[in-house]
């Protein structure tokens, strides 16, 4: 097997312990699902990037996180958090785009699109939504989820939006919410560590972070793979 080598030395050299939190260890999981999703392009950068050496990445991972952090706790944040990484920008994008639509399908009853409008929300979080806010993305998926009765359901499909893409944002807001249900766990959960389990977790860091530093140089020219190997933006993706 050919597995990436940790410098032995710059970690002996270290001036101090980088001390690994359960929600940092999630933004390790969730890189390294993005590793072995693009392994094929990225084993053309690197003779030990191969998928082998990714699933041994992810196993180690959550092995990492079961056999370090409460158990229940982090067998719950795995599964939670498979996919909080993007779940935001995707709900964003399909608000956007119900949004677009109601515009253009009323444009010419504007009295009914203000009323739609208002009903599930935009007026009130579209612009909080657009800036980044996360909780304006929670209540307006939450008021479009409350309000959307089958009569303004049946209206909006008629108009022209696809009913699966309501579907689609009304699932954003139950996986949203679950998200949410362990947000503070992912803050805040952090376990003393032995120093056997300390170098465990020193080699994984080493490793996620020399991983970022290449994938985020060869993907320089697209921003969106780009951030998805940037530690501080999976973190702040996960918890903000």
């Amino acid at each position: 097997m050919s597995y990436t080598k940790v410098n032995a030395k710059s970690l002996a050299m270290s001036d101090t312990t980088f001390t690994l939190s359960s929600a940092t260890l999630l933004a390790y999981k969730y890189i390294a699902k993005r590793f072995s999703e693009n392994i094929y392009e990225l084993s053309r950068v690197r003779n030990n990037w191969n998928a082998e050496y990714a699933k041994d990445l992810s196993n180690r991972i959550d092995q990492a996180l079961l056999k370090y952090f409460d158990e229940t706790t982090a067998t719950r944040k795995i599964t939670v958090s498979e996919d909080l990484g993007e779940l935001p920008s995707a709900a964003i994008r399909d608000l956007s785009l119900l949004r677009a639509e109601i515009k253009v399908d009323f444009h010419d009853n504007s009295e009914a699109m203000v009323k739609l409008l208002t009903t599930l929300g935009f007026d009130d979080f579209y612009c909080g939504v657009r800036s980044g806010n996360r909780e304006c993305l929670l209540k307006l998926l939450c008021r479009v989820k409350n309000n959307l009765t089958d009569e303004l359901k049946t209206q909006i499909v008629e108009g022209g939006v696809k009913a699966s893409l309501i579907e689609k944002i009304l699932n954003y807001a139950e996986e949203l919410t679950k998200g949410e249900a362990c947000k503070d766990l992912l803050k805040y959960t952090q376990t003393p560590l032995s120093e056997e389990a300390q170098k465990e977790l020193d080699i994984l860091h080493m490793e996620i972070k020399e991983i970022c530093k290449i994938t985020s140089n060869y993907y320089m020219f697209d921003p969106m793979k780009k951030d998805q190997f940037s530690i501080s933006k999976v973190l702040r993706g996960m918890s903000s």
